[in-house]
């Protein structure tokens, strides 16, 4: 999906870091919820953490524990520093990362990060002004995803 794309469907996108590992899962087990921290908000939040829905975790049934494996799903791990474009998650107060893992690009410690269709990293903060461009046109366009 272009960037231009995923920044239209996100009414949340932040610079965020993943500071512990997920701790619970939705009430009908088919989803990880993780907790973030925001290091900046690029649109559409002024909240600190917000919760994250990904596909798969564990849970009990009974006595037996169950994992859900989803493949290719997006790893939410401690330690990792992402850019993420979010939306509500259906049926639940999460939310989830646009276009499945295609919504979350890795920050590299040289605080970098390379944005889809480009070849060379870029530093977050430029990245962050092109983002914004694409979302301003977007709305300009009249083509953007409102939180609901």
């Amino acid at each position: 999906m272009p960037l231009k794309e995923i920044a239209a469907r996100a009414p949340i996108a932040v610079v965020a870091e993943i500071t512990a590992i997920p701790v619970s899962v939705s009430a009908d087990g088919r989803d990880q919820l993780t907790t973030i921290s925001i290091n900046q908000a690029i649109w559409g939040t002024d909240r600190t953490q917000l919760q994250v829905a990904t596909p798969g975790g564990a849970r009990r049934v009974g006595k037996l524990p169950v994992t859900r494996v989803v493949p290719g799903a997006p790893q939410l791990l401690p330690g990792r520093r992402l850019v993420l474009f979010l939306q509500p998650k259906q049926g639940s107060d999460a939310l989830a990362i646009v276009g499945f893992n295609q919504g979350m690009l890795d920050v590299s410690v040289r605080d970098e990060v390379t944005l889809p269709g480009e070849m060379n990293a870029t530093p977050v903060a430029e990245a962050m002004h092109k983002i914004r461009q694409l979302r301003l046109a977007a709305e300009a366009a009249g083509t953007t995803e409102k939180l609901r």
